[in-house]
């Protein structure tokens, strides 16, 4: 496991998908632009509570560890999922693939092993 936290790793990442520049980032932080940089690698926790507001994403994701998951064995196990069980879809619509679609997606997202903040954030971005 890696010793950064997710926001170090993240950071920029974070900032693009807010929709901010640095210079917007560091105003709403309170600190000069030169400064953001230095802000993804602290571990002061007020200054990473304030970042979280800021960036609209849980405090709890910025403080986690960053361990890239294996995208393979996940994407594998979801394949491997077995498929609708011909008895149990009465209705053959294309509600009834949206449903079946959407229940492989909250699969795999369990698989992934998200926390529950990482989960309550990924629905509201939905």
């Amino acid at each position: 496991m890696s010793d950064k936290l997710y926001f170090e790793v993240m950071g920029l990442e974070l900032l693009q998908g807010a929709g901010l520049t640095k210079a917007e980032f560091a105003r709403r932080l309170g600190i000069h632009k030169q400064n953001v940089n230095a802000v993804f690698s602290t571990k002061n926790i007020f200054v990473l509570r304030k970042a979280a507001q800021i960036l609209e994403v849980p405090f709890e994701l910025l403080i986690s560890y960053t361990e890239e998951p294996n995208t393979d064995e996940l994407a594998i196990s979801c394949s491997n999922a077995p498929g609708p069980d011909e008895d149990t879809v009465i209705v053959k619509s294309e509600d009834s693939a949206k449903w079946y679609r959407a229940s492989k997606m909250v699969e795999c997202i369990k698989a992934a092993g998200f926390s529950a903040e990482e989960i309550e954030w990924i629905k509201s971005k939905i």
